[in-house]
């Protein structure tokens, strides 16, 4: 075999088909497969990664010669974010195709597997992986005791609270708002419930409510240990048509 295809195939870059016996074996075919490339960018050695916080940003470029299809990310077997052609920038020049993914993610205690799955036009696809363990004892680490502000929460939506009371009539609520702190947010929590934080602070989550009052308390809990409240009660009511006199019909509300 032709020493230059040797080397092609020991990095897996080319498949080749041997013919039949009656050819002698030879090379018949050769098919270039061309593999995108991953390059972690903030976690870039293949080992235990230890960290402190339970939101964590990651980030990785991804580089290839033929336009991508699909980029898929997976925390701990879940898909958690895909991107597919229509979230691609264009060529950067010929057969170069490039892409920076950043994905801030709410890691679990213990140790987190991240796994990272690019596909190109041809169906060929690469996957690389990261492990990060979140231990707390790490924050201990990035703490400072000078900084004793705790985190600002702001409240989007519902947007009509007032006296930290809202009246709504819905089955759920979408909940929105944003959470600032200026040495990081380790946790975020909705009346007991871990919530995601976006790298821009934003968070959202879906709440039942419940016909009558609902108590809401919102936690937001910095690196420093330094912790900020935000509670307000939501009234779900219903609206119920009675029928009167006259075949007319009155909406009332309770």
């Amino acid at each position: 075999m032709n020493k230059f295809l040797l080397g092609l195939l020991m990095v897996g870059v080319v498949q080749y088909n041997f013919g039949q016996s009656k050819n002698g074996g030879k090379l018949s075919a050769v098919t270039v497969v061309d593999r995108p490339i991953i390059e972690w960018a903030n976690f870039p050695q293949d080992t235990i990664n230890l960290v402190g916080l339970n939101i964590q940003k990651v980030s990785a470029v991804v580089k290839s010669r033929l336009p991508l299809s699909r980029i898929e990310f997976k925390v701990n077997g879940v898909i958690t974010d895909v991107y597919d052609r229509k979230d691609f920038s264009p060529s950067k020049g010929q057969n170069k195709f490039e892409e920076f993914i950043e994905r801030t993610l709410t890691l679990r205690t213990g140790i987190n597997t991240i796994e990272l799955t690019v596909t190109n036009i041809q169906n060929t696809y690469s996957t690389s992986s990261r492990k990060l363990k979140v231990d707390p004892n790490q924050i201990t680490l990035l703490r400072s005791e000078k900084d004793v502000n705790a985190p600002m929460i702001y409240v989007s939506a519902p947007s009509n609270i007032r006296d930290d009371m809202v009246v709504l009539y819905q089955e759920i609520l979408r909940l929105a708002g944003t959470v600032i702190d200026e040495s990081g947010v380790q946790t975020l929590k909705v009346n007991g419930i871990t919530v995601p934080v976006r790298e821009n602070g934003a968070f959202v989550i879906n709440l039942p409510l419940n016909i009558g009052d609902n108590p809401v308390t919102i936690e937001a809990r910095d690196i420093n240990q330094n912790i900020s409240l935000r509670k307000f009660i939501i009234t779900r009511k219903i609206w119920v048509a009675l029928s009167i006199p006259q075949r007319s019909l009155k909406i009332i509300c309770f």
